[in-house]
């Protein structure tokens, strides 16, 4: 079963019930079960086939925070960077829109386009899915 958030998962509960009503009985031992480094649920036996028959209860992401994730991933955090200057800079293009209420302000452009440099690393971490 492929975890859709990781690598950093951290998982709470694993359940198979066919019928859906996951009660105490259908919660599966952490034992019998492992994580791959690819975010891959892996089991020690076969599961009840059906559909929704699993459920598994986790947490994960590239990173516990924004330190972390600078730290593990600081070629993200440079094109971020860059990303968000360039958008800074282009704030007073012709094509920006901006609007005022209740003392808060905020402008955008009509659509954010990414920085070439940005698409470059962020495919470099693109993975297949299923979804």
């Amino acid at each position: 079963v492929q975890l859709s958030a990781w690598p950093n998962i951290i998982v709470t509960s694993v359940a198979n019930d066919p019928d859906r009503e996951y009660g105490s009985s259908t919660y599966i031992d952490s034992d019998d079960y492992y994580i791959t480094e690819y975010g891959t649920l892996e089991f020690d036996y076969a599961l009840v086939a059906g559909r929704g028959a699993l459920r598994v209860e986790y947490e994960g992401g590239m990173a516990a925070d924004v330190a972390s994730f600078m730290t593990d991933y600081p070629d993200i955090a440079h094109v971020v960077t860059l990303q968000c200057v360039h958008e800074f800079r282009s704030r007073d293009a012709l094509n920006a829109f901006s609007f005022a209420a209740a003392g808060v302000s905020a402008s955008t452009n009509e659509q954010v386009k990414l920085l070439d440099v940005v698409k470059d690393v962020l495919d470099g971490y693109r993975r297949a899915s299923n979804a």
